[in-house]
């Protein structure tokens, strides 16, 4: 897995947590705004999803040195 993939998803679960830390909160405090966590606890599980079944692979930068040995094997 790829550091910045794991570092997004690490962020989105957090993200989430809180979220339903949230609403369980406003449930039980009866604040009237659980459906703002339900929103981002959503949006977080889609985020997770996204970024590891919906975001392509960086592109790979071809190695330099081997343009350097090719050129200097004539």
């Amino acid at each position: 897995m790829d550091k910045r993939r794991l570092a997004y998803t690490l962020l989105l679960v957090g993200v989430t947590f809180v979220a339903l830390l949230h609403t369980a909160l406003a449930y039980a405090f009866d604040t009237g705004l659980e459906g703002i966590g339900v929103l981002l606890a959503g949006l977080g599980v889609l985020g997770v999803l996204f970024v590891n079944f919906g975001m392509p692979a960086p592109a790979e930068e071809p190695d330099p040195d081997r343009e350097d040995v090719e050129a200097g094997s004539d």
